[in-house]
């Protein structure tokens, strides 16, 4: 009875250890990852600690720019699918697993030691590539011939053959020649294309000399879009429109076709990396890059256009033919109503871009006008 008597007590002890440290071990691995950053919580799935995680460190590898609001909303998600796309991870299907979880993290602690920031503070190697260098773009003074000149040097340098000088687009040397005729491949795929935004009619109160297409049959954001034409990338923007990341695109061809996309909400990866430089505004102004940065007609552009938070599930498309001005603009009373709009210098370049799809111009026709207001009225579609 003696020896049960000194044992019982040390076993109780024993006893009370074991379940001591099994409950420490879990919390101490948790508090370890918390503190490193590369492992996944123990707890896999889309809880709220683990969507706050997921959107905090997509928005700091550029994927995510909204709230964190520990919730899997639409724009959340599209960031969560691109993300794992660029990373191989399947199913791609914006829900969060371990591996992506923890690629996440991985991304994360090797921005930290590279001790990049990008030019919002926030660590930035989503890419590993180095972006061509940018310069603020500033319209040359039509009363100074000298600075004119000096652009069309520095444009010439840099492969453009286009120059803005301030009133007009003018040639700088000898461009070559336009295909004839001049066919573009689709932007778009055509078949998930709602309505039209006709190119030169007023929308809202503004002139619009761009068209655009809405998607919403789509179902959602969710869109490739493609380069029409072979061109260069020559001047872009980034800009909060209702909360939401938008950005815009300007392509121009050596031989004078100039095109532009606009309310595209998330871009491809080389398009990424260079619109990651560009200063964030609260408006379209636009930042030059140079040199411009060559394209391919079929390379994807963007992933996603529009806005989540209202489901407009559209994105702008304008060409621009700089090589003669259009038939709008050789009417006086045009001219009179609009030469003050900001856009006016491009608007007397807008051209009617249906004949640039010939295979697909009669669906494009048949489809609705995409402005409620003004319907298919336009300027350049006569």
């Amino acid at each position: 009875m003696k020896p049960k008597k000194q044992w019982a007590p040390l076993a109780e002890h024993i006893i009370i250890g074991f379940l001591v440290v099994g409950a420490f071990l879990p919390l101490a691995t948790y508090v370890g990852a918390k503190m490193n950053s590369t492992i996944s919580p123990p707890s896999i799935g889309n809880n709220k600690d683990n969507i706050l995680q997921m959107q905090d460190g997509l928005q700091k590898l550029g994927y995510y720019q909204g709230e964190q609001t520990g919730k899997i909303d639409n724009a959340t998600k599209l960031a969560i699918q691109k993300f794992q796309k660029d990373n191989t991870i399947k199913p791609a299907n914006g829900k969060i697993s371990g591996k992506t979880l923890s690629t996440m993290l991985r991304q994360l602690n090797k921005s930290q030691k590279q001790g990049g920031q990008n030019d919002n503070g926030r660590s930035g190697y989503r890419y590993g590539i180095n972006a061509p260098a940018i310069t603020p773009y500033t319209p040359p003074s039509e009363n100074d011939p000298g600075e004119i000149e000096k652009r069309k040097v520095q444009q010439s340098q840099s492969g453009s053959n286009w120059m803005d000088t301030g009133s007009d687009f003018v040639a700088v040397g000898a461009p070559p020649a336009c295909p004839d005729p001049l066919v573009m491949q689709p932007p778009v795929d055509f078949t998930k294309v709602s309505s039209i935004l006709y190119p030169g009619q007023y929308r809202g109160s503004n002139y619009k000399p761009h068209g655009g297409f809405r998607l919403d049959n789509n179902g959602s954001n969710n869109i490739s879009i493609k380069i029409p034409f072979d061109a260069t990338l020559i001047n872009g923007s980034r800009y909060n429109e209702i909360g939401e990341m938008q950005y815009l695109l300007t392509f121009q061809s050596p031989c004078g076709i100039r095109y532009r996309f606009d309310h595209l909400l998330m871009l491809a990866p080389k398009f990424q990396k260079i619109l990651e430089q560009v200063p964030l505004t609260e408006d379209t102004h636009t930042t030059e890059f140079n040199p411009p940065v060559a394209v391919t007609a079929g390379e994807e552009v963007a992933t996603a256009v529009g806005h989540t938070v209202n489901k407009n599930y559209a994105f702008d498309f304008g060409v621009y033919d700089l090589r003669k001005k259009n038939a709008a603009s050789a009417k006086a009373d045009w001219v009179t109503e609009h030469e003050k709009d900001p856009g006016f210098r491009l608007a007397i370049h807008g051209i009617c871009w249906f004949d640039l799809f010939p295979s697909q111009k009669q669906l494009l026709i048949s489809l609705p006008g995409g402005d409620s207001a003004s319907g298919k009225k336009s300027d350049y579609c006569l």
